[in-house]
């Protein structure tokens, strides 16, 4: 039912969603409801835990990670994971803007890290590539 590999969803978690989204969603992750339902939402950011997700999600096992540009801690962005029914949030990584701020890009994996980009911060404010356990 889910890829043996890790694998980017060229989507955006979005607030709402056409039917026929849901659906094609639905019938790949097998965990998404199919039905009248066309309105739903995994995990509303709340500034705290991330604010503005921008990137593609990254599927690792049966969890999804993903990256938002803004909020958390120091306002500089996070890394979190949840399931793809929605449970299991959790804020993974808060930038502080010294480890880098405002990440962007997509994430990777391999083996047991995951690897991606900030688009400012750093010793040069310039940006940082992090990697994560």
């Amino acid at each position: 039912m889910y890829p043996k590999s890790p694998t980017r969803l060229h989507f955006l978690l979005r607030h709402s969603t056409t039917a026929a989204w849901a659906a094609a969603m639905s019938l790949w992750l097998g965990a998404l409801p199919i039905g009248a339902q066309t309105n739903w939402v995994l995990h509303a950011f709340n500034g705290t835990d991330g604010a503005k997700p921008a990137a593609p999600l990254l599927v690792v096992g049966t969890t999804l990670y993903g990256t938002t540009t803004q909020g958390g801690i120091s306002n500089c962005g996070t890394i979190f994971k949840l399931e793809p029914d929605g449970t299991g949030f959790a804020t993974v990584k808060h930038f502080t803007g010294a480890d880098g701020a405002g990440p962007r890009g997509g994430l990777i994996a391999s083996g047991t890290l995951l690897y991606g980009t900030t688009s400012s911060g750093g010793s040069n404010n310039g940006g940082t590539v992090f990697r994560i356990n």
